[in-house]
């Protein structure tokens, strides 16, 4: 499946909605979300507080080849 944000193309389970704003994303990688959360709060964290959301943050860099 792709990424609804960045559009590369990871496994499903790698892929899940956030809810920002009021409302749910389509399916996106754990790195688009951090990034999406860094500029809804206008952070720039380095990786999520939440264990769930850091271990699907690393899985999706694994992934690509970036961790």
């Amino acid at each position: 499946m792709k990424c609804a944000e960045c559009l590369k193309d990871f496994p499903p389970e790698l892929l899940s909605s956030m809810f920002i704003n009021g409302g749910h994303t389509k399916p996106i990688c754990g790195i688009c979300a951090l990034e999406i959360t860094n500029k809804f709060h206008g952070t720039s964290l380095k990786e999520f507080q939440g264990e769930v959301a850091q271990e699907m943050y690393e899985k999706a860099m694994k992934h690509i080849g970036r961790f």
